[in-house]
């Protein structure tokens, strides 16, 4: 016969039926500090009214006090002392409260004092001493000798339970394990099954007690096969080792309780938490799963979240990511946990079981022009784990791709299904349920564009091509539905050769036999008229009296390039065409564009009125022609011929000429250099000083022609009586300061500056 450490049994019938029979007194008892007699049933209490076996698995009481420890031979602590001569004193895991008899009246022991639920129906008056729970069945049994008597505590009713005679009888105290009533009696370890009646009995040396007997607290360690019993004599406990087996052992050991008389012992039951693992399933190469589970047999409400001194216990099992499908299922077992009140059962076990990874195979797509030969049919398998390859995993054999092509499939007949079967491998499986397609296509024409170049302001060439390709004879005027592609770029009269060059392309083209590649391209490029400046060594331009001259710098001589005729003033270079735009001397809205070659008139402003422009200069960001002179400044497209006004804060004049930088028109008039910020017509002005005086500059030695070097931000003037060139820097800053620094053109009358860009 093996005995086990008893374990709690989670029923829901025994916990309705104890949480329904105790809930009703605890209304009244819960608070009461000293003993109560409430008539009824036991009731359940607050769980901070309760005893905890954190503090231990052994309880006695002797002369009313209630004392705990978590070893026989450790320190006893006294957890209350209720001023009562109880007896049978056992303790209840499923509310963990102490239950106790004087005479045949139950006392429930909380932590704030006795209760007394009144007499047992059908248990006769008498001081019982021995007292125990079977946590199997929830039950309490009381003894005198051999009078053993089950209590139901819920229904404070009794019965009487018979002592089977093959045994020495019920001692001053016993146990209740795995459904065994253990008992100490004379010179005898008796013990009997509650259920069966079958029992067992040990005799001991009597001489393990030759200075008292042994007394009537008893215990069994949490094995189940030690037992412990107080004797008379203080500080010692005998101990008997083997319950179940053909003998036992016996022994003394050393006690620091203290307690003459000791009236009864009780075991501090923790209630069995059952740990369910979770089966899991993998596949091949997949990682690690999270091992999940379930604790089952809370009592009180209680939960993981909630049960005092609570630790999970952990599952696990010998998965990896590189275990073979062979091995499957592995078993999944856990381990650890604790809490305060709970013991764990961890005998449970779940499978953790290895698929086969299923390996996709995807046929490749195939293309054939009529008449082609069969093509070789490959594919891509897709889903390896563990740096698998075809080449390495193992057992594998490849599967294989086919189609009904053949080299007389019609172009009608497409797209023909190309389809995949079999493949082997040990940890994987095929997945050839995708497909693919095989397409007998029309013959591929190519497409090439010719190149073209345009001079700036030319119409849009004619555009040619050429198409290659065609098969059996056939040619653009034989070939079975043929249309011509078309051919075409973004190109104007307008385009700037700062965009050359552009792209030619094309598109379209059928033919029933046929398909067009129109991918190729070609240039069309841009370049300046034969007129144009040459911007590539000269950066500054100016006009007197008609005459262009143009220079590399500011200090080297003026050269002559070319006699623009009529256009005398306000002239500007655009960058679009490094051409040079500008107007008459006299009173006049014509706009002029000229070159090296000499100039043309391109016809009345509209907008603009008639008048002697002084200034102008393009703005690089917009294109507008920015035109002005005293009383006001147009922006003026010149594509178009049209002007707009633009709104002059107060304060702001124009000089002679002018130069846009950075969005900002820049002009010295009346002593002052002012910045117009064209966007929203913000204004800065700045005086002359510090560095040339106003007298310097008086009215007859006027800044007739103004320039901007982007290289050092700075703007230049010429001063028209001597040709001394003023330099403005400081640009964009909160300080423009004007200096003097020389000129090569002493004598001559400049009337107009630009900038080549």
């Amino acid at each position: 016969m093996t005995v086990l450490f008893p374990r709690v049994r989670s029923k829901r019938a025994r916990l309705t039926r104890a949480c329904t029979a105790v809930l009703a007194p605890l209304l009244l008892a819960a608070a009461a500090l000293v003993p109560v007699a409430i008539s009824g049933s036991a009731s359940a209490a607050p769980t901070s009214n309760t005893f905890s076996c954190s503090n231990g698995a052994f309880m006695l009481t002797s002369d009313g006090d209630i004392t705990q420890a978590s070893d026989i031979a450790g320190t006893w602590t006294t957890l209350l002392s209720t001023g009562k001569g109880l007896n049978a004193l056992a303790y209840n895991p499923e509310d963990r409260f102490l239950y106790a008899m004087l005479g045949n009246t139950l006392q429930k022991i909380t932590r704030n004092g006795v209760v007394d639920l009144g007499p047992v129906t059908g248990l006769p008056v008498d001081a019982y001493l021995a007292g125990a729970f079977d946590v199997d069945t929830g039950s309490y049994y009381v003894s005198k000798n051999n009078d053993l008597h089950l209590v139901d505590i819920s229904t404070m009713t009794a019965s009487s339970v018979s002592v089977p005679a093959g045994i020495v009888g019920l001692g001053t105290d016993f146990v209740i394990s795995d459904g065994w009533i253990w008992t100490v009696r004379s010179n005898k370890v008796a013990g009997f099954n509650l259920a069966t009646n079958a029992h067992e009995q040990y005799t001991f040396d009597t001489s393990i007690v030759p200075s008292g007997s042994t007394g009537g607290a008893m215990w069994i360690d949490p094995s189940g096969t030690t037992l412990f019993v107080e004797m008379t004599t203080p500080g010692e406990v005998a101990e008997f080792t083997g319950l179940g087996s053909s003998s036992i052992s016996t022994s003394v050991i050393s006690s620091t309780n203290a307690v003459v008389a000791p009236i009864d012992g009780a075991d501090c039951r923790k209630t069995t938490l059952t740990v369910t693992p979770d089966t899991k399933s993998r596949t091949y190469g997949d990682s690690v799963p999270s091992y999940t589970f379930d604790v089952a047999g809370f009592i009180l409400g209680e939960t993981a979240g909630t049960a005092a001194g609570y630790v999970a216990p952990t599952c696990s099992s010998s998965y990896s990511s590189t275990t073979p499908v062979s091995a499957s299922p592995l078993t999944i077992s856990c381990s650890g946990g604790s809490a305060d009140d709970y013991t764990f059962d961890t005998t449970a076990t779940a499978q953790l079981t290895v698929s086969a990874k299923v390996l996709t195979v995807t046929p490749d797509a195939k293309s054939r022009n009529y008449g082609d030969a069969a093509p070789v049919y490959t594919f891509g398998v897709s889903g390896f784990a563990n740096g698998d390859t075809a080449g390495t995993a193992a057992g594998y054999v490849d599967p294989t791709c086919s189609s009904s092509y053949s080299s007389t499939t019609p172009v009608s007949a497409s797209p023909l299904t190309i389809s995949c079967s079999g493949g082997s491998a040990d940890d994987y499986t095929f997945n050839t349920t995708a497909t693919a397609q095989l397409t007998v296509s029309a013959k591929v024409l190519t497409v090439t564009p010719d190149a073209k170049s345009r001079t700036y302001g030319d119409a849009a060439p004619t555009y040619t091509f050429n198409v290659t390709g065609f098969a059996n004879g056939d040619t653009a005027g034989t070939a079975a539905g043929y249309v011509a592609p078309t051919c075409s770029s973004s190109y104007s009269s307008t385009t700037p050769v700062s965009a050359s060059p552009l792209t030619i392309s094309c598109s379209g083209g059928s033919a029933d036999d046929y398909t067009f590649d129109t991918t190729a391209t070609a240039n069309l490029v841009v370049t300046y008229p034969t007129e144009s400046v040459n911007c590539s060594t000269d950066q500054y331009f100016r006009i007197a009296e008609g005459t262009l001259s143009s220079g590399s710098s500011f200090l080297s001589r003026w050269i002559d390039i070319a006699s623009l005729g009529k256009m005398k003033n306000a002239i500007a270079i655009r960058p679009a065409d490094n051409r040079v735009y500008g107007f008459p001397g006299r009173s006049s809205n014509v706009l002029y564009r000229g070159g090296i070659f000499g100039s043309q008139a391109l016809g009345a402003v509209s907008g603009l009125p008639a008048a002697i422009w002084t200034g102008s200069d393009f703005d690089p960001a917009s294109g507008l022609l920015y035109v002005g002179n005293r009383n006001g400044v147009y922006a003026v497209n010149v594509d178009t011929r049209t002007a707009t006004i633009v709104n002059l804060p107060s304060g702001f004049s124009i000089g002679r000429d002018f130069v846009v930088v950075n969005g900002a028109l820049w002009s010295y008039s009346a002593g002052s250099v002012s910045s117009l910020r064209i966007s929203d017509g913000t204004l800065d002005q700045w005086s002359t000083s510090p560095g040339v005086s106003r007298a310097t500059l008086k009215r007859n030695s006027l800044v007739g022609a103004m320039w901007f070097d982007s290289a050092t931000n700075t703007v230049f003037g010429e001063i028209t009586s001597d040709g001394t060139l003023v330099k403005f820097t400081g640009i964009g800053t909160a300080t423009v300061v004007t200096s003097l620094v020389g000129g090569s053109n002493v004598g001559t009358v400049p009337i107009d500056g630009a900038i080549c860009r």
